[in-house]
């Protein structure tokens, strides 16, 4: 009874240790991943501005809470809204997904 017991201890800590080393990579790859999204999902939401970094507004940690709090009631969607308001974007998307189609048709009927 008391090796089944050590054994399946054993299996236990076996796929405990198995999930540690699978999940370090995959946590090192979101954070690497997610990292630069957030920082151009930042940008994109900003204004510009003539200073360094060139992007209003910063977020200042030592502010605490209330920096935070200033940091995202001064984030805007006036970028987006341009993005969507003016046609030359959409008409550039849906030339730029041609421009694939006919890419991909010619590559596959090639290969």
């Amino acid at each position: 009874m008391k090796t089944a017991d050590i054994g399946s201890r054993r299996i236990g800590q076996g796929r405990w240790g198995a999930r540690l080393v699978v999940s370090v990579p995959y946590v090192w790859l979101a954070v690497f991943f997610l990292v630069p999204f957030l920082i151009v999902l930042k940008i994109s939401l900003s204004q510009t501005a003539i200073a360094l970094p060139p992007y209003v507004p910063v977020l200042d940690l030592s502010a605490g809470w209330q920096g935070f709090e200033t940091f995202i009631a001064g984030l805007g969607f006036d970028n987006f809204a341009s993005l969507f308001g003016d046609q030359i974007y959409a008409l550039s998307y849906l030339k730029s997904l041609e421009v694939a189609a006919i890419s991909t048709a010619i590559l596959l009927l090639i290969g």
